[in-house]
């Protein structure tokens, strides 16, 4: 399936999902090194996240109660991290696609002004799809419909991660 797009010079050519393949890989191809430098920090971030809070923050770990509350500046970094990670990730997919050169450094340092509004984007999505989710999934638990419940709280929790 092919459709007709406007391109900068005013003329028309056609977008075809085997000539959008062909670029993407192309583009990952040719910045290979960059968009896997970050993917690995995305992954390491994780998990440094995962041992942090998980391991060692946990009430019954080695720091005792007061680990849950180390846990949650460890927890907003992570978070904060992660989110500009990803930002860095799409604008440097964004930068290369369009042939300017962009090192890491530029790309990270970019990110930061975007940050709050990529975060508040994100954060009210996702609470948007959660709040329709929760009263359909409430509905149901007193209707005894537990079956259509475990499909709309599956649904929930898909949204939830997209976000």
């Amino acid at each position: 399936m092919s459709e007709q797009l406007i391109n900068k010079e005013n003329t028309i050519t056609k977008l075809d999902v085997k000539d959008t393949i062909q670029q993407a890989f192309k583009l990952c191809k040719e910045n290979f090194k960059q968009f896997i430098l970050i993917s690995s920090l995305l992954s390491l971030n994780s998990i440094i996240q995962f041992i942090l809070i998980d391991v060692l923050f946990k009430s019954d770990g080695p720091l005792g109660t007061t680990g849950g509350v180390l846990s949650f500046p460890f927890m907003m970094v992570g978070i904060y991290f992660n989110v500009m990670l990803n930002i860095s990730l799409i604008t440097s997919i964004y930068n290369r696609y369009h042939n300017e050169t962009c090192t890491f450094k530029d790309v990270f340092q970019k990110s930061k002004s975007i940050f709050w509004i990529y975060f508040g984007v994100h954060l009210a999505l996702g609470i948007i799809s959660m709040i329709p989710v929760s009263i359909i999934s409430r509905g149901l638990n007193y209707s005894g419909l537990f079956i259509l419940k475990g499909v709309f709280v599956g649904f929930g929790a898909f949204t939830y991660t997209l976000y």
